[in-house]
């Protein structure tokens, strides 16, 4: 199995719908980091949140803003 991959083109429409996606996903991000850090300064002063109004990361993971940055930088690099 190879692991060389095929290039692809997009035209500018479909350029601009990723592009616009990835801003609505990392937008959405920022409000779930919000919400997480709001959730434990609240914590931490003794604040308690009902069980289903608890954030839950999406990922899990601290890389997230990293990802997105990539995803778009390689989106620019790519449309020009």
């Amino acid at each position: 199995m190879s692991t060389q991959r095929e290039a692809i083109t997009l035209d500018a429409d479909c350029v601009d719908g990723i592009r616009d996606a990835l801003l609505l996903g990392l937008s959405c991000l920022g409000e779930i980091e919000e919400l997480c850090n709001a959730h434990e300064i609240a914590e931490k002063f003794g604040g308690e949140w009902p069980e289903g109004a608890i954030p839950k990361h999406p990922t899990g993971t601290a890389d997230c803003v990293g990802r997105f940055a990539n995803a778009l930088r390689l989106l620019n690099i790519a449309s020009h």
